[in-house]
């Protein structure tokens, strides 16, 4: 996402139907597999936490990242902000499998 655009979005909706509540990234993205570097999750974290907006990091395809990133998403970004989710049954290919 471009973090700039966010921020001013952020600043100008903080009142009515249009306030912002969270921000939610799959990281990295499917179909694609690219990933946020480190510093552009920490960034929009920190947008996020200003001004009080949860930020939720799907992390469910970083098994599936061929990037050079070295890095999950849930070891860069954290705090009382942040919600970090993961998939056992996308990452391990349990799709049809239910308890």
């Amino acid at each position: 996402p471009d973090i700039d655009w966010l921020e001013t979005r952020l600043a100008t909706t903080k009142s009515g139907d249009a306030h912002i509540k969270m921000v939610t990234v799959v990281n990295p993205c499917n179909p694609t597999g690219v990933a946020m570097p480190a510093e552009h999750l920490q960034r929009l974290s920190a947008v996020c936490s200003k001004h009080g907006v949860w930020l939720a990091v799907d992390n469910t395809y970083e098994n599936f990242s061929y990037e050079d990133e070295g890095h999950p998403a849930h070891t860069c970004v954290s705090g009382d902000h942040v919600v970090n989710v993961f998939s056992f049954s996308k990452a391990y290919g349990m799709m049809g499998w239910r308890v």
